[in-house]
């Protein structure tokens, strides 16, 4: 009895002591829950005043940066419009010349650090036949930005109808470029003077320019390289399909699949030869050209240099900051204010093959293909040559049984007439072997007539398929041949192309349009300091 006490007092204070671990656990998690809520509570708060302080911050900044460049740089704003509207006026003829070089004058003082203040001051001194006015602030211009100054003046003389003067103003722009990090910019004048829109004579000038860069950074052979492996993958990229030309060759022929490579790699040099010629024919110039002068006219008045450049993309990125609640944006590849450089081969190899990032007109891609032709042909040449090396003798086939190796002009009917010859050799050992072992066991043979008419049925069947596999094996070699001729046609297309890319007469024309001013203009031509001198 005391035992039994003992034991029941043991199993009620064990009960006692469980539920008391059960009430500390759930007391542990309940604690574990708050101070994981006020952890949570903490971080927010910390979160959020760090956002607040960051956007305040930014706020703030936004509004200094702002400041800065209205101190700095809000006087070119009144710059870039007065630009804008003496190239009107210019056109229309309505203010005189006199007025001009006040206004320009005016404007030199009040922001004489700025290209575009000399540039009007010689627009204004050309308009009122001033030349040693307009060769000293030619000399200002092209000290402060020579880059931009030299487009500016190419531009607006193009656009009067100085392709002369433009023509030299454009060929010292490209003195300003290195050709091994060149920006979008160029980019965009390429584009507009490709497609004839300063006029011909600037176009041949930018191209004696590009061929002189071309040359220049071809002597490296690791990027000759690079763009020659550019052109192969293009090529390659021209390869068809054609499994479905060629049946039964699918399913009758040894190493199909690798002889069939072989020929769409082959082939593709004819669908590589028509896209040459689409490119490499002649375009018409039409009023994209004075509209794509006209932007780009338009974006370089109002584009800010670097000082100026680095305080909009300060602004731009509080502003940023200010939307995204304090926190700053991830940034993007292709955001505002990133500069993309790239060398002049890379550039006109993307441009001619297709894959440049930025939509281009017909007449840059022309270009660009010529200057970059040298490569392409190589890749033609290099491609040519691995595509021979795959030649097939013949190409063998397994027609019920039938073992051939199909030669280039084989004749389908003779063929034929050896499958069947084969077939009927095949026919009569069945049968005689048939006929022996039905001897041998003492039963007569009640199998010969279905062995006959089962390989009569073959033989048909077979003879169908050999014809037809002979006649795909000749279309074969004849495409083969068809896609060798035509990797050669296209080395010769790229060969001749860049000695004369724009020999067609209509191409040095000037351009139709408004390329003329109502107002009397002198018979001089604001010029490159370097011709001046």
């Amino acid at each position: 009895m005391p035992d039994d006490l003992i034991a029941y007092k043991v199993e009620k204070l064990q009960s006692s002591l469980n539920n008391l671990g059960n009430r500390l656990e759930n007391v542990q998690k309940e604690l574990q829950r708050q101070l994981d809520a006020l952890r949570q509570q903490i971080t927010t708060y910390i979160d959020e005043d760090r956002a607040a302080r960051s956007r305040q911050f930014a706020q703030t900044a936004l509004v200094d940066a702002r400041a800065e460049h209205d101190r700095r740089f809000g006087h070119r704003q009144m710059v870039r419009r007065s630009a804008t509207g003496m190239l009107q006026v210019m056109t229309t003829g309505t203010v005189r010349p006199a007025a001009f070089l006040r206004a320009a004058e005016h404007l030199m003082v009040d922001a004489s650090d700025y290209w575009l203040s000399p540039a009007q001051v010689v627009l204004a001194a050309w308009a009122g036949n001033r030349p040693v006015v307009a060769e000293r602030a030619v000399l200002e211009a092209v000290s402060r930005d020579p880059a931009r100054s030299a487009l500016f003046f190419s531009l607006v003389l193009a656009r009067f109808g100085r392709q002369a003067a433009a023509a030299d103003w454009i060929a010292e722009y490209t003195r300003t470029q290195d050709c091994n990090a060149l920006t979008e910019e160029f980019t965009a004048v390429l584009d507009a003077v490709a497609q004839g829109a300063l006029g011909g004579q600037a176009r041949e000038r930018l191209l004696d320019a590009c061929r002189s860069w071309r040359d220049q950074i071809g002597q490296s052979d690791e990027r000759e390289a690079k763009q020659v492996a550019s052109w192969t993958q293009f090529i390659r990229g021209q390869r068809r399909p054609l499994a479905d030309k060629f049946q039964p060759l699918g399913t009758v022929s040894r190493d199909w699949v690798a002889t069939l490579g072989a020929l769409e790699a082959t082939a593709a040099f004819g669908h590589t030869e028509q896209w040459l010629k689409s490119r490499l024919g002649g375009t018409n110039e039409s009023d994209e050209a004075l509209r794509a002068a006209a932007d780009l006219l338009r974006e370089l008045i109002a584009a800010p240099d670097q000082a100026e450049d680095a305080l909009l993309e300060a602004a731009r990125r509080y502003q940023a900051m200010i939307k995204h609640d304090g926190h700053p944006p991830t940034p993007a590849s292709d955001e505002p204010g990133k500069t993309v450089r790239t060398d002049f081969l890379t550039l006109s190899t993307a441009i001619a093959t297709g894959t440049y990032q930025s939509q281009i007109s017909e007449q840059a891609v022309r270009f660009c293909l010529a200057l970059s032709g040298t490569s392409a042909e190589r890749a033609v040449t290099d491609l040519s040559e691995q595509v021979r090396s795959t030649y097939p003798a013949s190409i063998e086939v397994d027609i019920e049984g039938w073992h051939h190796a199909i030669e280039p002009g084989d004749d389908p009917d003779a063929l034929v007439q050896k499958f069947s010859g084969w077939a009927q050799e095949a026919m009569t050992r069945d049968k005689a072997q048939t006929t022996h072992k039905r001897l041998i066991i003492g039963k007569t043979s009640t199998r010969l007539e279905h062995i006959e008419s089962r390989w009569e049925a073959r033989k048909q069947e077979g003879q169908e398929s050999v014809y037809l596999a002979t006649m795909r094996v000749n279309l074969f070699y004849q495409e083969w041949q068809q896609g060798i001729a035509a990797a050669a046609r296209c080395a010769d297309l790229l060969r001749a192309q860049p000695a004369r890319v724009w020999s067609d007469a209509q191409d040095s024309r000037p351009l139709p349009g408004p390329t003329w001013s109502t107002m009397k203009l002198p018979d001089w031509d604001p010029r490159p300091p370097s011709l001046t001198n």
